[in-house]
């Protein structure tokens, strides 16, 4: 099963990067920090579509992040099986067709 492995010692010269988990962990913190709303969005259960992914892009800065915390909140207040069934037809031409969402 190949070389077994050794401890690094003191000798290695080892250049380690941050871990992917510290980064996004600092993201969140810095995203709390700068959206009053964005713990509250944090309440809605993780799904495969939503508000935001049907009606906005993909976050490419601080301001697409914005909206997609309106979206979410917009989800709790009308929170429905009727608006469940809505996003998941809405979400049918964004994935096969690429209409929507970009």
């Amino acid at each position: 099963m190949g070389k077994p492995r050794r401890r690094p010692g003191h000798d290695d010269r080892q250049v380690h990067s941050k871990k992917p988990h510290r980064r996004a962990a600092s993201i969140f913190v810095r995203l709390r920090e700068s959206i009053e709303e964005y713990p509250i969005r944090q309440r809605v259960k993780p799904g495969i579509t939503g508000l935001a992914q049907i009606n906005n892009k993909y976050d490419e800065c601080l301001d697409d992040v914005r909206r997609k915390v309106e979206y979410d909140l917009q989800y709790l207040r009308n929170q429905s099986i009727a608006q469940d069934i809505k996003i998941m037809i809405l979400t049918v031409p964004v994935m096969i067709f690429r209409i929507g969402a970009h």
